[in-house]
């Protein structure tokens, strides 16, 4: 299958993207000294940065995109998956605290993002956008509306992803609470269970839960039923994949705090 006409370049993420890169660009760059004095260029963070926005607009123009619209579910998910946890990780890892502070620090968005980013909150409203989002009638009318809805779906979803992600990369450790490490990992595995159902259901349901895309031509050779059992089997295994490893990432740093304060420990006196 020829997937060439299939690539787009579609101005509304093209456009939040140049925002998001001109933004960040200029506060780290040529504002930096005026703005931020005192703080180096975070270049670890800006690759991890630009390369968030890089995959972001790679998957948005890409065939994987247009699929997902219209052909395959299996597509929709893999694209809901990347822009989950690939883009709002690497998004997050790379805001150095002192660039956003500004905003996130302002006496009217802190409280608001102190709530928005507890663990038992960002249980809730994560899982809960996501199920929102894909109930069947509500999907539909969300991507298939106008251009603009269907890009605030993928907003949505981004920015929920992110606030999920924020208990366990705080960019801002010393302005807003971060959780223990016990804390972060106990979220992290409540997590998995409260996402669970969602892949089980479309990995192993007998009908067709989005049955629009069992109307189009097939793609792939996958037939409706083999295209739902993929998008619960990316679902899962993506999922798990990378909260796992979320999970041992915040093991380690947790053993290696440990191991830190017990070397600054003054040694046992001598008898």
């Amino acid at each position: 299958m020829d997937l060439s006409y299939l690539w787009r370049l579609e101005p509304l993420p093209i456009a939040a993207t140049f925002v998001a890169l001109l933004f960040y660009t200029l506060g780290t760059g040529p504002l930096r000294r005026r703005l931020f004095p005192g703080h180096a260029y975070p270049t670890n963070k800006a690759i991890l940065f630009y390369l968030s926005l890089a995959i972001l607009t790679l998957t948005f123009i890409s065939p994987l995109h247009t699929i997902g619209e219209y052909f395959l579910l299996s597509a929709h998910m893999l694209t809901m998956m990347i822009v989950i946890f690939i883009v709002a990780p690497l998004f997050l890892l790379g805001l150095p605290g002192w660039l956003i502070a500004p905003v996130a620090l302002h006496p009217v968005i802190k409280p608001a993002l102190r709530f928005l980013t507890r663990p038992v909150v960002n249980v809730i409203h994560f899982n809960l956008a996501f199920a929102l989002i894909h109930i069947p009638v509500v999907l539909r009318t969300m991507m298939f509306s106008t251009d603009l809805l269907h890009y605030y779906t993928y907003a949505a979803i981004f920015t929920s992803a992110v606030l999920m992600w924020w208990p366990v990369m705080n960019p801002l450790p010393n302005d807003l609470p971060t959780p223990s490490y016990k804390t972060q990992l106990i979220y992290l595995i409540v997590m998995i269970i409260a996402h669970n159902p969602f892949s089980t259901v479309i990995s192993f349901s007998n009908r067709l839960i989005y049955p629009w895309y069992g109307e189009v031509p097939r793609v792939f050779g996958l037939s409706p039923m083999q295209d739902q059992q993929l998008a619960g089997v990316f679902m899962g295994i993506l999922y798990m994949t990378v909260m796992l490893i979320a999970i041992a990432a915040v093991f380690l740093r947790w053993v290696g705090g440990a191991a830190r304060r017990e070397r600054a420990l003054p040694p046992p006196a001598q008898a």
